[in-house]
């Protein structure tokens, strides 16, 4: 077993961390599973689910950086980190297309290879795309309009910063934060 009183809560907190920091692990779902041992009261077991796609991992990992690469590539190297913020905001709020039928799948990829998500695909690919220019930034997942809702955290300057970009995807308001409890520090593969 795992050795010690870990919750269904717990569990939840380790896996959407995990998502909200790592959006280059796009493979990983927002679901996971757990197993008790006999007395019932005792986690032993946690797993993650994850998307199935039609390439094999490797080539769907290349996919998934050359999509990022042409959102990069007209980035001004030589502007502040907040020009460099807008210009990604605009470019994958062009880039995005808000779509409901993308709800179960929220991952960084389907938003930057297919161009359709809802929130959470846009702020993973936001997250993704300014650590790769080396701008801090996180995510954020709690409730806007009625609904759950994910955005972004972005550190401008010296200040943190609410990114609106998922907002004006997703046609909602910016709700009060819940922050991830760790940051992921460089744009990589994993």
């Amino acid at each position: 077993g795992l050795g010690a009183d870990i919750t269904e809560d717990d569990i939840k907190l380790v896996v959407l961390t995990l998502r909200n920091d790592h959006p280059e692990m796009f493979w990983v779902k927002s679901s996971w599973g757990w197993g008790v041992g006999a007395d019932e009261d005792v986690c032993t077991a946690a797993y993650l689910v994850f998307y199935e796609y039609d390439t094999p991992v490797e080539e769907t990992k290349r996919i998934f950086v050359d999509a990022a690469e042409k959102l990069l590539a007209g980035v001004p190297q030589d502007g502040s980190n907040y020009i460099k913020e807008k210009y990604l905001h605009d470019a994958l709020a062009g880039h995005i297309t808000y779509d409901s039928a993308y709800v179960w799948d929220q991952g960084a990829y389907t938003a930057m290879v297919e161009g359709r998500a809802v929130c959470a695909g846009y702020a993973t690919s936001f997250q993704y795309l300014l650590q790769c220019v080396g701008i801090e930034s996180f995510v954020v997942t709690g409730w806007a309009g009625g609904g759950s809702h994910a955005w972004n955290i972005v550190k401008l300057e010296d200040d943190w910063r609410t990114s609106t970009g998922a907002a004006i995807i997703c046609r909602a308001r910016i709700p009060s934060t819940r922050q991830s409890m760790f940051r992921s520090e460089r744009c990589m593969i994993m």
